[in-house]
Parts: C-alpha cells; structure tokens; sequence
C-alpha cells in the first residue's frame, strides 16, 4: 500500500539548533516520540513551560471546564492572529463568547445539510476533471484540494463568487499560512512584539491580495 511521505518524529528531542532547524523547515517534525506516547508531555522553552495534552480528560479541563485559568500566551496570540483582528481562534472570555454565538448558527447540522447540495456538485467537478485527465496523467493533490475548497467557498460562502482567478486566491492563501505559522528565534525568548519579525511585512501585503481576490 502507498504511504504518502509524512514527518518521521525523531527518537528524541531536539536540542536548540535542531529545534530551531525543524521550526523553519516543518513545525511538524519538532515533536519527538514521547510527545505523542504521553498523556501529557511537559517542554521547557526559554519564555517559559509548555504542555502538550493528548488526554480527554486534561482536554476537556483546559477547553471545556476550567477555560478562565488557561490563557493564550503572546506566541499562541501572534501565530493565531497574525495580521488579523481578535477572531474566534485569537479571541478569549466575553468576546470569544460573543464571536462563538454569532457564528454558531453557520454550523448547525440544519445549515450544513443545506449546503450539501453545493458541497456535491465540486466534488463531482473535480471528480469530472480528473477522469478527463486521462491515463499516467500526473496531478497535484494538494493544490486541487485546495482548489475544491475555494470552489465549496465560492457557491456556499460568497454569493456572488470569488472576484478573481481561483488560482492567484489559492496562492495568496497559501503564501499567508506559510508566513503566518512560522516561529522564530525572537519568537521563543520572548522577545517584545513591537520588535519586527521576518515575514511580517509579507502577511500585510498577503492579506491586501487575499481582501481585493475575494
């Protein structure tokens, strides 16, 4: 059976350089084994401890139960936010709980089973466009998944579709994430926001195409 190629977790935990290595390159392949053996795995950074929880339990304590004695640290805010207003993923006590009721009713299993229909008929576009391809033909599966959710996006999200080429959205799009999740040096001894960040100039720039292509 073919397995797509995937980060290997390495044995052991990286030390500085090599963490600093894979945070550049991946962010996926800083984890080491334990980190998905554990319950709860502790990490020692120089801003101070992380915890990597795979329990239910301890889960459900830090995002159901006890959500006011866990806050965003700067680092979660900044890769959550970047270039961004407070949204839902950034935002926390009262105003998280505004956002999260506002936007609640998209996603009720009556509105989702309404969008069914549109959902269907990108699929089998796609569906369409890849027997056409014909045999040995070569196809990049990321870039055509990305493509289908723009699609789904477009007949589900905005009415009157996406105002430019689907292809340069899907770059903008692309170009945003890769700048965004990336984690520095400046980022892991704390270092003030105000301080500029490599890449931070291009998110700015990446947001005023993604606000004029959609």
């Amino acid at each position: 059976m073919f397995h797509p190629p995937a980060p290997v977790p390495p044995p052991r935990r990286l030390g500085p350089i090599g963490l600093l290595q894979a945070l550049r390159r991946n962010p996926l392949e800083c984890w080491s084994e334990d980190f998905f053996r554990e319950p709860i795995s502790r990490v020692g950074l120089p801003i101070g401890q992380a915890f990597v929880l795979n329990d239910p339990a301890a889960i459900r304590q830090v995002l159901v139960d006890n959500t006011a004695n866990y806050r965003k640290d700067p680092l979660q805010r900044r890769v959550l936010s970047a270039g961004l207003a407070d949204g839902l993923l950034s935002a926390e006590d009262k105003r998280w709980e505004i956002q999260r009721r506002t936007l609640a009713p998209l996603f009720s299993a009556r509105t989702v089973r309404s969008l069914a229909k549109d959902m269907r008929f990108a699929v089998d576009q796609l569906t369409k466009r890849w027997l056409s391809l014909g045999s040995g033909a070569t196809v990049d599966v990321a870039a055509e998944i990305t493509l289908l959710t723009l699609d789904v996006l477009a007949l589900t999200i905005f009415s009157d579709g996406l105002q430019s080429d689907p292809d340069e959205f899907r770059l903008s799009m692309t170009e945003y994430f890769r700048a965004a999740g990336r984690i520095g040096l400046l980022d892991l001894i704390g270092a003030p926001d105000y301080i500029p960040r490599p890449g931070r100039s291009r998110i700015k720039s990446t947001l005023k195409k993604i606000s004029s292509t959609a």
